[in-house]
């Protein structure tokens, strides 16, 4: 049975298609926000299988990483929440979880072409489906969140890669990503719709989004029906 959380909650993955632009509907990550528990459509989606492909990429990543002597964490070790007000004073908690977070240090090239010692600090997130823009995204979010959310981690600038499957080139994100004012914009614009008032959440109906959205028709009759 549908129940409505004591505090709006968001997690990233909710709003990474809505800023990448691979999704339009608000209202499902306006309702995940809000509600727990809510109908569901059934799903064939095999679990196991995901889980056992993402294990196999984020456990080859993590070696990469040790074997070049950096001090690597993982997923749980990195879960953190960051109690969030909008400028029209709604709250939420945001809660993530960064798959690796690597650090140490690396030679880097100087602009007189001399070697020097660099602090490494990077947050990779692992991916076992096509690339998507919202891949990126995710990372971005972390680069951005840390900081605030973590104290130990406000003077840390965070570059970022995207870890696909073998075959499948990473996405390297520089460091310089949390800086970016539009960026952030966007992400906490997207924040402040969802925890606000449903109103302001459109539905937009289309085989393509309704075909992978998880909401019954029950909780959106809006919902496409071939």
């Amino acid at each position: 049975m549908k129940t409505l959380r004591k505090v709006p909650f968001v997690w990233p993955t909710w709003i990474t298609r809505l800023i990448a632009g691979e999704d339009n509907c608000f209202f499902k990550s306006w309702l995940k926000c809000h509600y727990q528990n809510y109908d569901k459509t059934p799903s064939d989606f095999n679990s196991a299988m995901w889980n056992i492909a993402h294990t196999k990429i984020l456990r080859s990543r993590v070696d990469e990483l040790t074997d070049k002597g950096h001090r690597v964490l993982i997923e749980d070790q990195n879960s953190f929440k960051l109690d969030y007000c909008s400028s029209a004073g709604h709250k939420c908690v945001i809660s993530a979880k960064p798959d690796i977070l690597a650090f140490g240090q690396e030679q880097a090239y100087t602009s007189h072409g001399n070697v020097d010692v660099v602090e490494f600090a990077e947050i990779s997130d692992a991916k076992s489906g096509k690339p998507k823009t919202s891949d990126s995204v995710q990372v971005y979010i972390y680069q951005i969140l840390l900081g605030l959310a973590v104290p130990s981690y406000a003077k840390t600038k965070f570059s970022g890669c995207v870890v696909y499957k073998e075959g499948i080139k990473n996405v390297d994100i520089p460091n310089t990503i949390a800086d970016d004012a539009g960026l952030r914009e966007q992400i906490f614009t997207t924040i402040d719709k969802i925890i606000g008032p449903e109103v302001a959440c459109r539905k937009t109906p289309s085989k393509m989004e309704c075909r992978f959205c998880d909401i019954a028709r029950s909780e959106c009759a809006q919902k496409f029906k071939e």
